[in-house]
Protein backbone atom coordinates (compact mmCIF):
# COMPACT_ATOMS: atom_id res chain seq x y z
CA UNK A 1 0.00 0.00 0.00
CA UNK A 2 2.91 2.49 1.08
CA UNK A 3 4.41 1.91 -2.65
CA UNK A 4 1.14 2.39 -4.25
CA UNK A 5 0.96 5.63 -2.20
CA UNK A 6 4.58 6.44 -4.00
CA UNK A 7 4.07 5.63 -7.26
CA UNK A 8 0.77 7.97 -6.80
CA UNK A 9 2.49 11.39 -6.32
CA UNK A 10 5.32 10.39 -9.37
CA UNK A 11 4.92 11.53 -13.03
CA UNK A 12 2.59 9.56 -14.94
CA UNK A 13 4.81 9.25 -18.17
CA UNK A 14 8.72 9.46 -18.93
CA UNK A 15 12.01 7.66 -17.58
CA UNK A 16 12.84 7.53 -14.01
CA UNK A 17 16.25 7.43 -11.63
CA UNK A 18 15.21 6.40 -8.85
CA UNK A 19 17.46 6.12 -5.18
CA UNK A 20 17.02 6.29 -1.58
CA UNK A 21 18.61 6.51 1.71
CA UNK A 22 18.55 4.11 4.80
CA UNK A 23 15.00 2.40 4.78
CA UNK A 24 14.22 5.01 1.33
CA UNK A 25 16.47 3.00 -0.21
CA UNK A 26 14.88 -0.29 0.59
CA UNK A 27 11.29 0.95 -0.91
CA UNK A 28 13.16 2.57 -4.12
CA UNK A 29 14.22 -1.18 -4.71
CA UNK A 30 10.75 -2.73 -3.91
CA UNK A 31 9.68 0.07 -6.93
CA UNK A 32 11.53 -2.92 -9.06
CA UNK A 33 8.43 -4.77 -8.47
CA UNK A 34 5.62 -2.17 -9.02
CA UNK A 35 4.04 -1.48 -12.13
CA UNK A 36 6.63 1.61 -13.27
CA UNK A 37 9.31 -1.21 -13.28
CA UNK A 38 9.55 -0.59 -16.99
CA UNK A 39 10.66 3.03 -16.55
CA UNK A 40 13.40 2.79 -14.25
CA UNK A 41 16.80 3.36 -16.14
CA UNK A 42 18.72 2.53 -12.83
CA UNK A 43 18.99 2.70 -8.86
CA UNK A 44 20.77 4.69 -6.28
CA UNK A 45 21.04 3.35 -2.52
CA UNK A 46 22.92 4.53 0.34
CA UNK A 47 23.63 2.47 3.36
CA UNK A 48 20.16 0.69 2.15
CA UNK A 49 19.45 -2.86 2.21
CA UNK A 50 16.10 -4.97 1.39
CA UNK A 51 13.50 -5.66 3.23
CA UNK A 52 11.81 -8.22 0.85
CA UNK A 53 14.78 -10.03 -0.62
CA UNK A 54 12.77 -12.96 -2.09
CA UNK A 55 10.62 -10.52 -3.73
CA UNK A 56 13.74 -8.65 -4.85
CA UNK A 57 15.89 -11.94 -6.46
CA UNK A 58 12.19 -13.00 -8.17
CA UNK A 59 11.42 -9.84 -10.05
CA UNK A 60 15.56 -9.19 -10.86
CA UNK A 61 15.76 -12.37 -12.31
CA UNK A 62 12.64 -11.29 -14.76
CA UNK A 63 14.23 -8.28 -15.61
CA UNK A 64 16.38 -6.42 -18.58
CA UNK A 65 19.78 -5.54 -16.37
CA UNK A 66 20.32 -1.77 -15.94
CA UNK A 67 22.54 -0.04 -13.25
CA UNK A 68 22.94 0.54 -9.43
CA UNK A 69 24.70 3.18 -7.77
CA UNK A 70 25.76 1.71 -4.03
CA UNK A 71 27.24 3.41 -1.02
CA UNK A 72 27.94 1.77 1.86
CA UNK A 73 29.84 2.13 5.04
CA UNK A 74 32.10 -0.63 6.53
CA UNK A 75 31.16 1.23 10.02
CA UNK A 76 27.77 1.44 9.94
CA UNK A 77 25.36 -0.30 12.50
CA UNK A 78 22.14 0.56 11.05
CA UNK A 79 22.39 -1.70 7.95
CA UNK A 80 25.37 -3.61 8.10
CA UNK A 81 28.05 -3.61 5.78
CA UNK A 82 27.17 -7.44 5.29
CA UNK A 83 23.80 -6.83 4.49
CA UNK A 84 24.17 -4.29 2.22
CA UNK A 85 26.23 -6.33 0.36
CA UNK A 86 23.34 -8.85 -0.26
CA UNK A 87 21.27 -6.64 -1.46
CA UNK A 88 24.06 -5.54 -3.92
CA UNK A 89 24.91 -8.91 -4.75
CA UNK A 90 21.46 -9.72 -5.91
CA UNK A 91 21.45 -6.94 -8.74
CA UNK A 92 25.10 -8.43 -9.46
CA UNK A 93 23.87 -12.12 -10.19
CA UNK A 94 20.60 -10.30 -12.11
CA UNK A 95 23.67 -8.66 -14.60
CA UNK A 96 23.63 -5.55 -13.07
CA UNK A 97 26.09 -3.13 -13.63
CA UNK A 98 27.10 -2.35 -9.91
CA UNK A 99 29.16 0.89 -8.94
CA UNK A 100 30.30 0.24 -5.52
CA UNK A 101 31.51 3.13 -3.61
CA UNK A 102 32.37 1.28 0.28
CA UNK A 103 34.21 3.67 2.60
CA UNK A 104 35.07 3.08 6.56
CA UNK A 105 32.08 5.63 7.81
CA UNK A 106 29.07 4.66 9.66
CA UNK A 107 25.33 5.76 8.70
CA UNK A 108 25.93 8.25 6.49
CA UNK A 109 25.92 9.15 2.87
CA UNK A 110 30.08 9.69 2.31
CA UNK A 111 30.87 13.41 0.94
CA UNK A 112 34.33 12.49 -0.50
CA UNK A 113 32.33 10.30 -2.86
CA UNK A 114 29.72 12.46 -4.01
CA UNK A 115 31.24 12.84 -7.42
CA UNK A 116 31.93 9.85 -8.10
CA UNK A 117 28.19 9.17 -7.58
CA UNK A 118 27.12 11.82 -9.79
CA UNK A 119 29.05 10.81 -12.23
CA UNK A 120 27.44 7.14 -12.26
CA UNK A 121 24.35 8.56 -12.07
CA UNK A 122 24.79 10.54 -15.31
CA UNK A 123 25.48 7.80 -16.93
CA UNK A 124 22.86 6.25 -16.18
CA UNK A 125 20.68 8.77 -18.48
CA UNK A 126 23.59 8.75 -20.84
CA UNK A 127 23.98 5.41 -21.66
CA UNK A 128 20.04 5.76 -22.32
CA UNK A 129 20.45 8.72 -24.54
CA UNK A 130 23.03 7.51 -26.58
CA UNK A 131 23.45 3.69 -26.38
CA UNK A 132 21.11 2.10 -28.94
CA UNK A 133 21.12 -1.37 -27.06
CA UNK A 134 21.06 0.36 -23.58
CA UNK A 135 17.86 1.73 -24.57
CA UNK A 136 15.51 -1.09 -24.83
CA UNK A 137 17.18 -1.67 -21.42
CA UNK A 138 14.46 0.80 -20.15
CA UNK A 139 11.75 -0.46 -22.35
CA UNK A 140 11.63 -3.69 -23.09
CA UNK A 141 9.43 -4.91 -25.85
CA UNK A 142 6.78 -6.08 -24.01
CA UNK A 143 5.68 -8.27 -21.16
CA UNK A 144 4.61 -11.80 -21.42
CA UNK A 145 2.39 -12.77 -18.71
CA UNK A 146 1.94 -16.43 -17.05
CA UNK A 147 -0.19 -17.51 -14.86
CA UNK A 148 0.33 -19.83 -11.84
CA UNK A 149 -2.38 -22.72 -11.58
CA UNK A 150 -4.15 -24.13 -8.66
CA UNK A 151 -1.50 -24.39 -5.69
CA UNK A 152 0.90 -22.96 -7.55
CA UNK A 153 2.73 -19.27 -7.26
CA UNK A 154 3.96 -16.89 -9.31
CA UNK A 155 7.69 -18.00 -7.90
CA UNK A 156 7.38 -21.12 -9.02
CA UNK A 157 6.51 -19.96 -13.49
CA UNK A 158 9.63 -17.57 -13.11
CA UNK A 159 12.13 -19.64 -14.69
CA UNK A 160 9.03 -21.10 -17.04
CA UNK A 161 8.70 -17.89 -17.98
CA UNK A 162 11.99 -16.87 -18.79
CA UNK A 163 12.40 -19.39 -21.01
CA UNK A 164 9.26 -18.83 -23.16
CA UNK A 165 9.19 -15.31 -23.40
CA UNK A 166 10.50 -13.74 -26.61
CA UNK A 167 14.06 -12.27 -26.80
CA UNK A 168 14.33 -8.94 -24.74
CA UNK A 169 10.69 -9.23 -23.04
CA UNK A 170 10.20 -8.70 -19.47
CA UNK A 171 7.99 -11.50 -17.65
CA UNK A 172 5.51 -10.93 -15.21
CA UNK A 173 4.42 -13.87 -12.70
CA UNK A 174 1.90 -12.92 -10.68
CA UNK A 175 0.16 -14.67 -7.21
CA UNK A 176 -2.89 -15.46 -7.19
CA UNK A 177 -5.66 -13.92 -4.72
CA UNK A 178 -6.70 -16.18 -2.47
CA UNK A 179 -4.10 -18.59 -0.70
CA UNK A 180 -4.20 -22.13 0.09
CA UNK A 181 -3.45 -23.86 2.78
CA UNK A 182 -0.26 -25.34 1.13
CA UNK A 183 1.71 -21.89 0.98
CA UNK A 184 0.57 -21.94 -3.08
CA UNK A 185 -2.23 -19.68 -4.39
CA UNK A 186 -5.29 -19.92 -6.52
CA UNK A 187 -7.51 -17.04 -8.56
CA UNK A 188 -10.85 -18.70 -7.36
CA UNK A 189 -12.17 -18.68 -3.85
CA UNK A 190 -13.43 -21.44 -1.90
CA UNK A 191 -16.36 -23.30 -2.50
CA UNK A 192 -17.25 -25.56 0.32
CA UNK A 193 -14.07 -24.91 2.23
CA UNK A 194 -12.40 -26.50 -1.68
CA UNK A 195 -10.65 -24.43 -4.42
CA UNK A 196 -12.24 -24.57 -7.51
CA UNK A 197 -11.07 -26.30 -10.98
CA UNK A 198 -10.50 -24.80 -14.44
CA UNK A 199 -13.55 -26.58 -15.36
CA UNK A 200 -15.90 -25.56 -12.51
CA UNK A 201 -18.46 -23.37 -14.09
CA UNK A 202 -18.75 -19.72 -11.80
CA UNK A 203 -21.95 -19.26 -9.81
CA UNK A 204 -23.24 -15.39 -9.75
CA UNK A 205 -21.43 -14.88 -6.33
CA UNK A 206 -18.38 -16.65 -7.16
CA UNK A 207 -18.05 -14.42 -10.79
CA UNK A 208 -18.37 -11.08 -8.24
CA UNK A 209 -14.99 -12.78 -6.77
CA UNK A 210 -13.91 -13.41 -9.76
CA UNK A 211 -14.02 -9.86 -11.31
CA UNK A 212 -12.19 -8.77 -7.46
CA UNK A 213 -9.57 -11.17 -8.34
CA UNK A 214 -9.29 -10.02 -12.06
CA UNK A 215 -8.81 -6.37 -10.82
CA UNK A 216 -5.82 -7.27 -8.35
CA UNK A 217 -4.37 -8.97 -11.04
CA UNK A 218 -4.48 -6.33 -13.73
CA UNK A 219 -3.43 -3.49 -11.20
CA UNK A 220 0.09 -5.45 -10.88
CA UNK A 221 0.50 -5.58 -14.86
CA UNK A 222 2.59 -3.14 -16.60
CA UNK A 223 0.66 -0.03 -17.52
CA UNK A 224 1.74 0.37 -20.83
CA UNK A 225 3.17 -1.97 -23.92
CA UNK A 226 2.13 -4.98 -25.81
CA UNK A 227 1.54 -8.32 -23.23
CA UNK A 228 1.70 -12.04 -24.52
CA UNK A 229 -0.65 -13.54 -21.81
CA UNK A 230 -0.38 -17.31 -20.40
CA UNK A 231 -1.84 -19.93 -18.41
CA UNK A 232 -1.26 -23.57 -16.38
CA UNK A 233 -4.21 -25.01 -15.64
CA UNK A 234 -6.25 -22.50 -13.71
CA UNK A 235 -3.76 -19.47 -14.69
CA UNK A 236 -5.33 -20.38 -18.60
CA UNK A 237 -8.67 -19.74 -17.36
CA UNK A 238 -7.52 -16.77 -15.72
CA UNK A 239 -5.59 -15.82 -18.76
CA UNK A 240 -8.96 -16.58 -21.11
CA UNK A 241 -11.33 -13.70 -18.79
CA UNK A 242 -8.31 -11.27 -19.27
CA UNK A 243 -10.27 -10.90 -23.02
CA UNK A 244 -13.35 -9.74 -21.40
CA UNK A 245 -11.26 -6.73 -20.37
CA UNK A 246 -9.75 -3.22 -21.45
CA UNK A 247 -6.56 -4.94 -21.10
CA UNK A 248 -6.94 -7.17 -24.20
CA UNK A 249 -6.70 -4.68 -27.22
CA UNK A 250 -2.74 -5.01 -25.36
CA UNK A 251 -2.57 -8.16 -25.83
CA UNK A 252 -0.48 -9.88 -29.22
CA UNK A 253 -1.65 -13.51 -28.29
CA UNK A 254 -2.45 -16.01 -25.85
CA UNK A 255 -0.83 -19.28 -24.55
CA UNK A 256 -2.68 -22.49 -22.78
CA UNK A 257 -1.38 -25.10 -21.73
CA UNK A 258 -3.63 -28.12 -19.41
CA UNK A 259 -6.03 -25.18 -19.09
CA UNK A 260 -10.05 -24.36 -20.31
CA UNK A 261 -12.47 -21.74 -19.22
CA UNK A 262 -14.99 -21.52 -16.23
CA UNK A 263 -17.04 -18.97 -18.11
CA UNK A 264 -17.07 -20.02 -21.82
CA UNK A 265 -20.77 -18.44 -22.06
CA UNK A 266 -18.61 -14.58 -21.06
CA UNK A 267 -15.47 -15.99 -23.55
CA UNK A 268 -17.66 -16.94 -26.41
CA UNK A 269 -19.55 -13.56 -26.30
CA UNK A 270 -16.66 -11.61 -26.02
CA UNK A 271 -14.50 -13.67 -28.82
CA UNK A 272 -16.34 -12.26 -31.79
CA UNK A 273 -16.04 -8.92 -31.29
CA UNK A 274 -12.30 -8.83 -30.87
CA UNK A 275 -9.61 -8.89 -33.10
CA UNK A 276 -8.49 -12.51 -33.65
CA UNK A 277 -5.09 -13.13 -32.64
CA UNK A 278 -2.89 -16.30 -32.83
CA UNK A 279 -2.83 -19.13 -29.62
CA UNK A 280 -0.84 -21.74 -28.30
CA UNK A 281 -2.83 -24.37 -27.30
CA UNK A 282 -1.01 -26.92 -25.72
CA UNK A 283 -3.17 -30.04 -23.79
CA UNK A 284 -2.78 -34.23 -23.06
CA UNK A 285 -5.01 -36.93 -23.91
CA UNK A 286 -4.57 -38.55 -20.19
CA UNK A 287 -4.96 -35.27 -18.81
CA UNK A 288 -7.73 -36.29 -15.58
CA UNK A 289 -8.14 -32.55 -13.91
CA UNK A 290 -8.65 -30.94 -16.97
CA UNK A 291 -10.10 -33.51 -19.59
CA UNK A 292 -8.59 -32.96 -23.24
CA UNK A 293 -12.48 -32.86 -24.35
CA UNK A 294 -13.06 -30.17 -22.19
CA UNK A 295 -9.83 -28.24 -23.86
CA UNK A 296 -10.83 -28.77 -26.86
CA UNK A 297 -14.42 -27.27 -26.29
CA UNK A 298 -12.38 -23.90 -24.86
CA UNK A 299 -10.18 -23.84 -28.17
CA UNK A 300 -13.03 -24.44 -30.31
CA UNK A 301 -14.32 -21.29 -29.21
CA UNK A 302 -11.22 -19.38 -30.15
CA UNK A 303 -11.56 -21.02 -33.91
CA UNK A 304 -14.92 -20.55 -33.98
CA UNK A 305 -13.93 -16.27 -34.09
CA UNK A 306 -11.52 -16.57 -36.41
CA UNK A 307 -8.68 -16.92 -33.99
CA UNK A 308 -5.47 -19.36 -35.64
CA UNK A 309 -5.22 -21.93 -32.62
CA UNK A 310 -1.56 -23.84 -33.28
CA UNK A 311 -2.59 -27.08 -31.27
CA UNK A 312 -0.15 -29.66 -29.65
CA UNK A 313 -1.61 -32.65 -28.71
CA UNK A 314 0.36 -35.09 -26.27
CA UNK A 315 -0.08 -38.65 -24.58
CA UNK A 316 0.33 -37.42 -21.27
CA UNK A 317 -1.62 -36.33 -18.38
CA UNK A 318 -1.70 -32.46 -16.62
CA UNK A 319 1.73 -31.28 -17.49
CA UNK A 320 3.82 -29.15 -20.18
CA UNK A 321 4.75 -31.78 -22.46
CA UNK A 322 8.65 -30.68 -22.42
CA UNK A 323 9.71 -32.69 -25.92
CA UNK A 324 6.97 -29.96 -27.61
CA UNK A 325 8.38 -27.30 -25.56
CA UNK A 326 10.77 -25.77 -28.83
CA UNK A 327 7.59 -25.87 -30.70
CA UNK A 328 5.35 -23.87 -28.19
CA UNK A 329 8.62 -21.08 -28.25
CA UNK A 330 8.25 -20.98 -32.03
CA UNK A 331 4.99 -20.19 -31.59
CA UNK A 332 5.11 -17.49 -28.96
CA UNK A 333 8.19 -15.75 -31.11
CA UNK A 334 6.19 -15.80 -34.24
CA UNK A 335 3.44 -13.40 -32.61
CA UNK A 336 5.85 -10.70 -31.96
CA UNK A 337 7.46 -11.14 -35.63
CA UNK A 338 3.67 -11.49 -37.06
CA UNK A 339 3.10 -8.27 -35.15
CA UNK A 340 6.11 -6.24 -36.09
CA UNK A 341 5.71 -7.83 -39.70
CA UNK A 342 2.12 -5.97 -40.36
CA UNK A 343 0.62 -9.30 -40.49
CA UNK A 344 -1.96 -8.94 -37.35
Amino acid sequence: AATGKLIAELPAEGPLIVGGFGMGGAMASSMISSRIRDRILGLVCIAATTFLPDALQQVLMALPPRQLVWMQGRADHVAPFWHAELHASFFEKAGWKITRLAHEDGHICYMPKVREMKAAIQSMATEQDHDSSDATISAPAGTFVLLHGLYGSGKHMMHWARDLAPPGWAVCCPNGSYQTANGGYSWTALRDSMPLLATDPLDEREQELHSKAMDKLLAELPTHGPLIVGGFSLGGAMASSMLSWSIQERILGMVFIGTTTFLPEQLQQALPALRPRPVMWMHGHADKLVPFWHAEIHAGLFEKAGWKVSRLSHDEGHICHAPQVPELKAGILSMVVDCKSGSN
